[in-house]
Protein backbone atom coordinates (compact mmCIF):
# COMPACT_ATOMS: atom_id res chain seq x y z
CA UNK A 1 0.00 0.00 0.00
CA UNK A 2 1.35 3.32 -1.28
CA UNK A 3 1.02 6.80 0.64
CA UNK A 4 0.06 9.74 -1.26
CA UNK A 5 1.89 12.40 -1.87
CA UNK A 6 1.28 14.74 1.00
CA UNK A 7 -0.60 12.74 2.93
CA UNK A 8 2.57 12.30 5.55
CA UNK A 9 3.62 8.92 4.98
CA UNK A 10 -0.31 7.42 6.14
CA UNK A 11 -1.69 4.92 3.42
CA UNK A 12 -4.44 5.83 1.53
CA UNK A 13 -7.66 3.68 1.64
CA UNK A 14 -8.66 4.02 -1.45
CA UNK A 15 -5.80 3.12 -3.28
CA UNK A 16 -4.66 -0.46 -2.63
CA UNK A 17 -2.90 -0.56 -5.93
CA UNK A 18 -4.54 -4.10 -6.78
CA UNK A 19 -4.07 -5.56 -3.05
CA UNK A 20 -7.33 -7.46 -2.57
CA UNK A 21 -5.61 -9.75 0.19
CA UNK A 22 -4.60 -6.67 2.00
CA UNK A 23 -8.00 -4.95 2.38
CA UNK A 24 -9.37 -8.04 3.64
CA UNK A 25 -6.32 -8.01 5.73
CA UNK A 26 -7.44 -5.27 7.38
CA UNK A 27 -10.70 -5.63 7.45
CA UNK A 28 -11.14 -9.09 8.67
CA UNK A 29 -12.60 -9.18 12.34
CA UNK A 30 -13.40 -12.61 12.60
CA UNK A 31 -14.18 -13.81 16.15
CA UNK A 32 -14.14 -10.10 17.62
CA UNK A 33 -17.06 -9.13 19.89
CA UNK A 34 -18.51 -5.91 18.93
CA UNK A 35 -20.99 -3.26 20.12
CA UNK A 36 -22.81 -0.70 18.05
CA UNK A 37 -24.61 1.85 19.70
CA UNK A 38 -27.65 3.61 17.99
CA UNK A 39 -27.14 -0.04 15.52
CA UNK A 40 -30.82 -0.11 14.77
CA UNK A 41 -31.11 1.88 11.73
CA UNK A 42 -29.07 4.34 9.41
CA UNK A 43 -25.39 4.67 9.58
CA UNK A 44 -25.44 2.30 12.72
CA UNK A 45 -27.22 -0.20 11.01
CA UNK A 46 -24.82 -0.02 8.50
CA UNK A 47 -21.76 -0.57 10.67
CA UNK A 48 -23.44 -3.16 12.14
CA UNK A 49 -23.65 -4.80 9.06
CA UNK A 50 -20.33 -3.97 8.01
CA UNK A 51 -18.91 -5.83 11.16
CA UNK A 52 -20.67 -9.00 10.92
CA UNK A 53 -19.69 -8.86 7.09
CA UNK A 54 -15.88 -9.00 8.02
CA UNK A 55 -16.67 -11.62 10.68
CA UNK A 56 -17.79 -10.47 13.96
CA UNK A 57 -20.18 -10.99 15.97
CA UNK A 58 -22.41 -8.07 17.23
CA UNK A 59 -24.64 -6.63 19.80
CA UNK A 60 -26.73 -4.10 18.45
CA UNK A 61 -27.66 -1.44 21.22
CA UNK A 62 -30.94 0.77 20.23
CA UNK A 63 -33.00 3.25 22.10
CA UNK A 64 -35.52 1.28 19.73
CA UNK A 65 -34.97 -2.16 20.72
CA UNK A 66 -37.63 -3.38 18.20
CA UNK A 67 -34.54 -1.66 15.23
CA UNK A 68 -32.13 -3.41 17.28
CA UNK A 69 -34.22 -6.93 16.64
CA UNK A 70 -34.38 -6.50 13.17
CA UNK A 71 -30.82 -5.99 12.24
CA UNK A 72 -29.56 -8.42 14.75
CA UNK A 73 -32.28 -10.81 12.86
CA UNK A 74 -30.18 -9.55 9.48
CA UNK A 75 -27.36 -10.24 10.83
CA UNK A 76 -27.99 -14.18 12.00
CA UNK A 77 -29.18 -14.74 9.08
CA UNK A 78 -25.47 -13.77 8.05
CA UNK A 79 -24.50 -16.46 10.02
CA UNK A 80 -22.82 -13.88 13.06
CA UNK A 81 -24.07 -14.34 16.35
CA UNK A 82 -25.64 -11.22 16.99
CA UNK A 83 -27.86 -9.98 20.31
CA UNK A 84 -30.21 -7.07 20.52
CA UNK A 85 -30.13 -4.61 23.63
CA UNK A 86 -32.59 -1.71 24.43
CA UNK A 87 -30.02 1.06 25.17
CA UNK A 88 -30.38 4.20 26.08
CA UNK A 89 -26.19 6.17 26.24
CA UNK A 90 -27.62 8.60 28.90
CA UNK A 91 -28.57 5.83 31.41
CA UNK A 92 -25.64 4.80 32.67
CA UNK A 93 -27.99 1.77 34.12
CA UNK A 94 -28.57 1.04 30.81
CA UNK A 95 -25.71 1.27 29.62
CA UNK A 96 -23.70 -1.59 32.40
CA UNK A 97 -26.54 -3.16 31.56
CA UNK A 98 -25.80 -4.08 27.75
CA UNK A 99 -21.98 -4.50 28.57
CA UNK A 100 -22.82 -6.88 30.92
CA UNK A 101 -25.14 -8.90 28.67
CA UNK A 102 -22.43 -8.67 25.89
CA UNK A 103 -20.00 -10.16 27.97
CA UNK A 104 -21.95 -12.63 29.32
CA UNK A 105 -23.01 -13.71 26.06
CA UNK A 106 -19.60 -13.48 23.88
CA UNK A 107 -17.06 -13.56 26.97
CA UNK A 108 -15.74 -10.36 25.85
CA UNK A 109 -15.58 -6.80 24.03
CA UNK A 110 -12.94 -6.44 21.49
CA UNK A 111 -14.62 -3.32 19.10
CA UNK A 112 -17.25 -0.48 20.16
CA UNK A 113 -18.60 1.50 17.89
CA UNK A 114 -20.17 4.58 19.94
CA UNK A 115 -22.72 6.08 16.94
Amino acid sequence: MRALPGSCGVPSPRRLDGEPNEVKRLMDVTGKAAIVTGGGRGIGRAIVLALATNGADVVVGDINLGDAQKVAGEVSKMGRESMASHLDVTDQESVERMVEQAVERFGRIDILVNN
